[in-house]
């Protein structure tokens, strides 16, 4: 998982080809999305690897691309801004293991991988309809 973060950091650092751009933030949550399947169906160690190693990927764009545009919004909106990427940053290494505990105590161990690529999907899902809804309310 963190391997996947270095890299996504590393690479991210070198372009701004992605900033402002929807596309780029949809497939970081679909890679994650992918990684966490490929986490519930695999079956052989090198596909865990390669599976966090996405997902990783994911994750790391995720928090570069949330700092960015969180410190990217007008001077008077910044420290907000801010302050929500790290609240988020927080309930999510909170939340994400004991929510991902509970669902392999119930439901076994493999289901908190399918349970996270839901989770995935669902922002990928709330982000795609946020962004129609702004591009509808400035076009009107």
């Amino acid at each position: 998982l963190y391997a996947g973060e270095l890299v996504a950091f590393a690479v991210l650092r070198q372009s701004a080809a992605w900033h402002f751009r929807r596309a780029p933030t949809l497939l970081g949550l679909l890679t994650g999305a992918l990684g966490m399947a490929a986490a519930y169906f695999g079956r052989h160690p090198a596909v865990f690897m390669a599976a966090f190693f996405v997902t990783g990927l994911a994750v790391g764009f995720a928090y570069v691309a949330s700092l960015f545009y969180s410190l990217n919004a007008p001077a008077q909106r910044r420290g907000r801004r801010a302050g929500v990427h790290e609240m988020t940053v927080g309930a999510g290494a909170s939340l994400g293991p004991l929510l991902g505990g509970a669902v392999a105590t119930y439901l076994g161990s493999r289901a908190a991988f399918g349970a996270q690529a839901v989770v995935f999907l669902v922002a990928a899902g709330a982000i795609s309809l946020w962004m129609l809804a702004r591009r509808a309310a400035s076009s009107t």
